[in-house]
């Protein structure tokens, strides 16, 4: 617990100092000049803290990674498929985006300025309800956010990922030019 407190003090003094607006002013009495410094902090430090280790940045959907919900893992003939739900996950500024083209932005007003957000800067959709099957390679590599391990995410095996409860998770799956998993990472969700 110390530790974890002591880290946390670092990391809001070091984001202070990344966030620091040095201004200079001078002074009406002797004509000097004064530096004030204003530091601005994220509103939530938790998410930062509890990153992983790796980036929390999600990559771009592209043919090749596509983000889902896996539904369901079984097999046929002898090789193995997941019953994957895509979905869009946005982060930044494309996730606010679309939560206020659907009236699910939250909205604050600072300095008399309405500022959109959405929660731990990241909105998931899924317009489409459609489930693909999609077949595993035999040496499809996973991995999870096992928050107690070192490293994360943490590499594990097919078994061990078919015994999780997957439903509410959020997965990026590489699939090769013949639509085949390469790959299954569980995306980091703050």
């Amino acid at each position: 617990m110390k530790i974890s407190l002591t880290l946390s003090a670092i990391l809001i003094i070091l984001l202070s100092a990344c966030n620091s607006n040095d201004t200079k002013t001078p002074s009406a009495a002797t004509g000097d000049t004064t530096s004030t410094t204003t530091t601005t902090l994220p509103k939530d430090t938790s998410a930062v803290v509890n990153a992983p280790k790796e980036s929390v940045l999600p990559p771009e959907e592209s043919d090749t990674l596509k983000f889902c919900h896996i539904r369901k893992f079984y097999e046929k003939n002898g090789t193995q498929f997941i019953d994957a739900d895509y979905i869009q996950f946005l982060f930044g500024d494309k996730a606010v985006a679309a939560a206020r083209k659907r009236n699910d932005a939250e909205m604050e007003i600072e300095n008399g300025d309405t500022v959109y957000s959405v929660p731990n800067d990241y909105y998931a959709i899924n317009d489409n309800p459609r489930i693909r099957s999609l077949a595993l390679d035999k040496n499809v590599r996973c991995s999870v956010i096992d928050m107690r391990a070192e490293v994360y995410p943490t590499d594990t095996t097919l078994k061990s990922l078919q015994s999780m409860n997957t439903e509410d998770k959020v997965f990026i799956l590489t699939l090769d030019k013949n639509n085949v998993v390469t790959r299954i990472k569980e995306q980091f969700i703050p």
